[in-house]
Parts: C-alpha cells; structure tokens; sequence
C-alpha cells in the first residue's frame, strides 16, 4: 500500500519523501473511510511519525497527541492504544521531555510484553527507548541507578538483546543490522538517521546529511549500561569491591565475546584485564610463601 511505502521511503532516510507519501495516504484514506475509521487512525499516526523525522515537531506532537487521546472513544485494538503510546513516548524521548517519554514508553513496553512477548518488535523497540532516556538523564541517587540499570538489564535479557547489536534499529547506510556503536548527526533530528561504523568510514552519511557536524556515537544499551553501573560502582568501591570486581570482570567478558574495539572500551576494562593476569601470579606467590613458611616452621620443630 502508499501507507507502507512510506515507511520504506523512511527505513531509507529519505524523510521528506516519506511524510508527502503518508499525507496523501492519509487524506486518500479519510476521504474515503471516514475519520473515525481505524485505518485512518492508522495512517494519521504514521503521519506523525513522518513528521517526527523530519523535525516537524508541533506538526508531531499534534498528531501523535490526538491518537493517544481518540483511544478513549475511537475504539482502536488494544496493540493499536499500546503502539499510539509508543510513538508518543518517542516524541517526547526526541524532544527531551524525559519524565513523559518514560512514561509513555513504560505503558508500551509493559503493555506489550503482556499482550505478545518480550521479545516482539515494539516490545523491544520501547524497551531500548527506555534505555536512552535512563542514559540521558542521570540521578543523583547511586543506589537508584544501580537498581535501575539492573531492571534494565534483566529486561534486556529477556528480550534478547543483551548483545552489542542494535535489535530492529538498521544502518540506513547499508541496510544491516547495526553492530556495535551507531552514530548520528546532531544537527538532524533525534532517532532518524543511523550508521554503522563501517558506512561511516566510507563517508555514506555525507549522501544523507549535509550538515557536515561531528557524529555522535550511541553505544549499544546492553554495553552503554554495564559502563555506567562500573562508574558508579567505582565511587563506592571500597565498600562494594567484590561487586565491582564482579562487574568489571562481566564486561570484560562481554567485550571479549561481541569483539568490542579496544578503543571502545572502558579504562576499567583494561586495568582489570591486567588484574586478572596479575591475580594468578598473586596466588602463586601466596602458596610459595605458605610453603616456604610451612618448611620454615617444620625446620624449628625438628
């Protein structure tokens, strides 16, 4: 359909194109159906999120506030209510009203998961949302943010996506799933346009975006978290050190196991990857030392 075209128009990274699409798949489809039609609700949301790329944010906030707002008396599927929060959480994640992105986006991501799985497509997509408003906005609270980041985490888990690939979030430079960290213009608007490092060595953002800003890199959430939890946990590491050793020796291993670029990776994974050579020689020392002790004591006895 016109309506699904438009959505190949934006997996592609033409927005512009995109959002004329939608708009006269929209007007075609209220003409015809009514305005009160779910499928024109339907097309009346995709058409916000166009417009949501594109940086049309009042246009945006309009529309995707209205379809929130018409589940009380147009009588959507209950994935329909659910799926017009999640836009709308992403709206506000894009605009940096945090308090209501998490909320928005915590009734999707809960809604979801009940209604299809853990691992559905907008389960995950809400649930990576999540991630990057806990990222950007930091509590003061330490024992806070370590309990979220270990709801977070488990949550990641279950949808399968505690791994160093972007779950449903593809490089418009190449198509593919975005494998480690994914970079974007920051003169463009939030969540549209993404490359994996590949295609940006090869300059393909340039065919895009000719805002010619530096990229901002996104870590992926499973990787982005385990960093924060070993920043915070390191303000308190003499209290907690057996966790942070825990932890660091956990990310190590998860750096190892995705081929994390060392460049990448935190200071805190390279000094614990020299703890972890120096324990063995530790222990080694100590049992040399017992044994010299041992033959010491058993030679004043005798």
């Amino acid at each position: 359909t016109v309506n699904n075209l438009s959505v190949v128009y934006s997996q592609q990274g033409k927005f512009d194109q995109a959002a004329a699409t939608a708009k006269a798949c929209y007007d075609v489809t209220r003409r015809t159906l009514g305005p009160d039609n779910q499928n024109t609700w339907v097309g009346y949301n995709n058409l916000g999120q166009m417009y949501l790329l594109t940086g049309a944010y009042d246009e945006a906030r309009r529309i995707l506030v209205a379809c929130v707002d018409a589940s009380a008396s147009a009588n959507p599927t209950a994935e329909q209510q659910l799926f017009y929060k999640l836009t709308l959480g992403k709206f506000y994640l894009c605009t940096l009203d945090i308090a209501q992105a998490q909320s928005y986006l915590q009734m999707a991501h809960d809604g979801f998961k009940r209604l299809t799985s853990a691992t559905h497509h907008h389960t995950r997509s809400a649930l990576y949302c999540l991630c990057l408003c806990f990222l950007e906005t930091m509590e003061d609270d330490d024992d806070a943010m370590l309990a979220r980041i270990d709801a977070l985490e488990d949550e990641l888990k279950q949808a399968e996506c505690h791994h160093d690939t972007w779950t449903g979030f593809p490089c418009h430079g190449c198509c593919r799933p975005t494998a480690g960290t994914y970079f974007t213009c920051p003169k463009c608007p939030p969540l549209a346009r993404r490359f994996c490092c590949a295609c940006v060595a090869l300059a393909k953002h340039t065919l895009f975006c000719d805002h010619d800003a530096p990229l901002k890199g996104f870590k992926p959430p499973a990787r982005a978290l385990q960093e924060t939890r070993l920043a915070l946990l390191a303000k308190v590491s003499a209290l907690k050190r057996a966790e942070y050793d825990r932890h660091v020796d956990a990310y190590v291993a998860y750096c190892v196991t995705y081929d994390v670029a060392e460049d990448e990776r935190t200071i805190a994974a390279t000094r614990t990857r020299l703890v972890a050579c120096i324990r063995p020689i530790q222990l080694a020392l100590a049992v040399m030392l017992a044994a010299l002790v041992l033959t010491s004591v058993k030679r004043a006895v005798t």
